[in-house]
């Protein structure tokens, strides 16, 4: 993704200039930004566009995304779905295939209590547990919402012929988690929802374990790399603990693999991740490879 001020229609050429195969649009994006990148975008070229973009116009530069997936409000949900709706026939009319949608953050600030958690600190485990106690009630209830989105959002979908990839959340204080992700696809079984991946949230959810063994690992189709620190903090790739044995079982299944936003702040860095890439790509080669794009 590219930094605020920066041309998205430059990032975007640049990108593909470079050698990847395609980009993914991600906020954010306001319509009249959007009108000019699309024109200049050969077809194909995008492989996925963030749920709700583009924006409206009338959107302040800076502004925060105006809706809002799992409201507990139904007002704002109606108005959410809405928007969604306008994403989906912008994506079937530009042969976008792909709607993703990012894990959607909590209110209740659990983040830093969890970092901080050491396996042999005194009592760790109940500390864990009141974590996720705190977490419960909220997340119970935008899982309710999201349902209630969704179900709206997926039959348009699937009237479309696009599909949409739901990122799961790597931290206590974004839902859905890898449970709540494996009970929407079963409650929306035949629909058109999979999951996009993300390196760092899936160390950050299932820390210590192998991939092979990630419960969502059937149902990933796309996958985002990145590198990540001591704290789960996004870096370079190739400058933390991406470790590509770790990754293998996703990078093997996932059929796009897509560049941390990080790597769209400038040609350096974008040269830099898809070299990256390419190291990761040594055996197997992945059908795509993208790079995250907005402004």
């Amino acid at each position: 993704m590219a930094r605020e001020g920066l041309d998205a229609s430059v990032t975007a050429r640049t990108a593909l200039d470079l050698g990847l195969d395609a980009i993914v649009v991600a906020a954010p994006l306001r319509k009249f930004e959007w009108e000019p990148l699309k024109a200049l975008l050969p077809g194909h070229a995008a492989a996925s566009i963030e749920l709700f973009l583009p924006f409206p116009s009338s959107l302040p530069s800076g502004a925060p995304c105006p809706f809002h997936a799992a409201s507990l409000d139904a007002g704002e949900r109606k108005q959410a779905l809405q928007q969604g709706l306008e994403t989906v026939i912008e994506a079937e009319r530009k042969e976008i295939p792909v709607i993703h949608l990012t894990p959607i953050a909590l209110e209740v600030s659990l983040r830093e209590a969890w970092l901080s958690l050491q396996p042999d600190q005194p009592f760790v485990d109940h500390r864990r547990a009141q974590i996720l106690q705190r977490r419960a009630n909220e997340a119970c209830r935008r899982i309710d919402s999201l349902k209630s989105f969704l179900g709206g959002l997926l039959e348009s979908a699937d009237r479309y012929g696009r599909q949409i990839a739901m990122v799961p959340g790597g931290f206590p204080d974004e839902v859905p988690s890898l449970k709540e992700m494996q009970d929407l696809l079963r409650e929306f079984r035949g629909a058109p929802l999979t999951v996009w991946a993300d390196t760092l949230r899936a160390a950050a959810s299932w820390p210590g374990n192998p991939l092979a063994d990630w419960p969502l690992k059937a149902s990933c189709s796309h996958l985002t790399v990145r590198d990540f620190g001591a704290r789960f903090t996004s870096i370079p790739l190739g400058e933390g603990r991406l470790n590509r044995d770790w990754a293998m079982p996703l990078l093997e299944i996932s059929s796009l693999w897509v560049l941390d936003a990080e790597a769209s702040t400038s040609p350096e860095l974008l040269e830099a991740g898809l070299a990256g890439l390419r190291a990761l790509a040594e055996s197997p080669k992945p059908e795509k490879t993208a790079n995250w794009l907005g402004i």
